[in-house]
């Protein structure tokens, strides 16, 4: 855990790969704390990563990055969690990671309440598939989509250019 709290991003990283690698329950607080922190692009998917398999729950390392939505992640927040709510896309693509204050709290507030409903499911690993009712078109600022059936999803974020008049 000391390499975790290590000032060096390459050492956190690595020891993140070597934590995931070979669970064990003092790995689980350390990692928790530097998701709290991280800022780093590869760290931060290094420290999911390890925090999953070292049987953090899904819906407290989710919660955690919401938080950060707001914060000093913006939208790297929602990068990051993405791929812990959402099964089988066909490509996905952000235009930005930096928010409008107005997008932050907005996007906050519907994935702390995405997560909360559906807390037992995320706890237990569940992710949802596009179309699914509970992946509501707030959960993406303007900039954030997915492809569905070929089409940007949700279509108000479609990245195309309007047609010419």
């Amino acid at each position: 855990p000391k390499q975790l709290a290590d000032d060096y991003v390459d050492l956190q990283i690595a020891a993140c790969h070597t934590a995931a690698k070979n669970p064990r329950e003092a790995f689980r607080e350390p990692l928790l704390g530097l998701l709290k922190k991280a800022t780093e692009h590869y760290l931060l998917f290094a420290t999911i990563e390890a925090a999953t398999a070292n049987a953090a729950p899904k819906d407290q390392v989710m919660e955690i990055l919401a938080t950060r939505i707001d914060g000093d992640l913006s939208g790297q927040a929602i990068i990051c969690l993405l791929p812990l709510a959402i099964i089988d896309s066909n490509g996905s693509g952000s235009t930005t990671t930096r928010l409008e204050p107005d997008q932050q709290r907005s996007a906050k507030a519907a994935w702390l309440k995405f997560i909360e409903t559906h807390r037992a499911k995320l706890a237990a690993g569940e992710r949802f598939k596009l179309g699914d009712s509970a992946l509501t078109p707030a959960l993406f600022p303007k900039g954030f989509y997915f492809y569905l059936n070929d089409k940007p999803w949700p279509p108000e974020n479609d990245p195309s250019p309007p047609p010419p008049p």
